[in-house]
């Protein structure tokens, strides 16, 4: 009772300090960042790998929405289906849950097709040649412009995990040759390693808040962090936002150089979407940026 009186008390300090904190370091980034406003395509096939059901909607929800606006054709291809071995959980119907918030999530987001691998959470290294090859079926049934996946500096091993097994599909006579886009959850994209961003107003960021609102399994992320850290970014467009998401666009060849190198630096990352301890991660995190920066060299 005493505790939840405290945060009532402090909440608001905190919320303003977030804010602050935010604008000043996107606007920093944006100093220093060739960044361009991306420009999406019309009528053309999209990818979405996303590592766990929630990852699409709260890392690139508005320009799924977006992309369906220009009348492309999205599918997401979740890399695991949601069980995890936990204590006093039934981790067969935690994925039932998982799958059935998401089948929810995209239909709000307009989501073509989605589809999941038979993985368990935090098993997905374990399983990098089942999921590359699945990616590989993936990828033969139509000719995608685009691929979006998470970025290699995430500091789960599941998003990192994703990528890696996109790598290997890619490297293994995948015929691809559009683009790849990394985004991030967790504060994994920062100096060195942004290109692109998105900015949608406030209709389209109600409508991607309402899609990760459905993953009310979700205990591990703050939603609100999540609307706070869109806002924030807008700092880093023109200010006609006031939402922004972003990326790093890398053609294949170089996508498939990072995968091999060492990645295990970033367990030691910390969770971007802690309300309470969001300025202290967010700072931790930045002693990551030679190492991110190296990544894509």
């Amino acid at each position: 009772m005493l505790k939840n009186i405290i945060k009532k008390t402090v909440k608001p300090k905190i919320l303003k300090r977030n804010i602050k904190y935010l604008k000043s370091y996107y606007s920093e980034i944006s100093q220093d960042e060739e960044l361009k406003e991306d420009s999406l395509p019309f009528d053309e096939n999209i990818l979405v790998l996303s590592p766990h059901q929630d990852d699409e909607s709260i890392g690139l929800g508005a320009t799924i929405i977006k992309l369906k606006e220009n009348n492309c054709y999205v599918k997401v291809l979740y890399i695991t289906d949601g069980r995890i071995k936990r204590d006093g959980i039934d981790e067969i119907e935690i994925s039932k849950t998982r799958l059935k918030e998401a089948d929810e999530a995209i239909k709000i987001l307009g989501v073509d097709d989605f589809e999941y691998i038979e993985c368990e959470n935090l098993k997905v290294e374990d399983n990098l040649d089942i999921i590359s090859k699945k990616i590989v079926e993936v990828l033969s049934d139509r000719k995608y412009k685009r691929i979006y996946t998470t970025a290699f500096s995430e500091y789960h091993i599941d998003h990192r995990g994703c990528s890696i097994a996109l790598a290997r599909a890619l490297d293994d006579k995948c015929d691809f040759d559009g683009e790849i886009f990394l985004y991030e959850i967790n504060n994994s994209l920062q100096r060195g390693s942004i290109n692109r961003y998105v900015q949608y107003p406030d209709d389209i960021a109600k409508i991607k808040h309402k899609a990760f609102k459905m993953y009310s399994s979700q205990k591990g992320i703050s939603f609100e962090v999540v609307e706070l850290i869109e806002r924030g970014k807008s700092n880093l467009g023109d200010g006609n936002f006031k939402n922004a998401e972003l990326f790093l666009c890398i053609d294949a060849e170089k996508f498939i150089e990072v995968s091999k190198k060492n990645l295990s630096i970033f367990n030691k990352m910390k969770n971007a979407t802690n309300f309470f301890r969001m300025i202290e991660n967010y700072n931790y995190n930045k002693s990551f940026e030679k190492e991110i920066l190296n990544l894509y060299k």
